[in-house]
């Protein structure tokens, strides 16, 4: 690759499709945590999501929440008085950090090579 105009194409497809990975990865890891939730919520066996799905009485203090960053859903509740959380789902923190260093590298260097070429360009 002597061409520059030639190595910077290269440069610029490989950091696009790094970041577009790592935004794949990171959109199916938040669907498996949603998707695993709720069946799990279907499934009926851990009390507390039972708990979030009553519709009446005291068993209606139970909620779920999802964290962004690591993906996770947890279901809290107050048991005896005291509050008690239950994660429901959650992701290797191995892979979101691969994917939040594709995303983060690969937009980087689109960008870069971005303002680099139209700064080229201008002269």
């Amino acid at each position: 690759m002597s061409n520059p105009a030639v190595r910077r194409a290269v440069l610029m497809l490989v950091s696009t499709a790094a970041a577009i990975v790592g935004l794949v990865l990171l959109v199916a890891a938040w669907t498996n945590v949603a998707k695993t939730t709720i069946a799990a919520t279907d499934a009926g066996d851990t009390p507390c999501l039972v708990a979030f799905g009553a519709t009446d009485g005291p068993l209606q203090q139970a909620r779920v929440h999802y964290e962004i960053m690591p993906p996770a859903s947890v279901c809290s509740w107050v048991v005896d008085g005291a509050r008690e959380d239950i994660v429901v789902a959650d992701t290797s923190t191995t892979l979101i950090t691969v994917a939040l260093v594709l995303l983060v590298a690969g937009a980087a260097g689109t960008i870069t090579l971005l303002v680099l070429s139209r700064r080229r360009a201008a002269r």
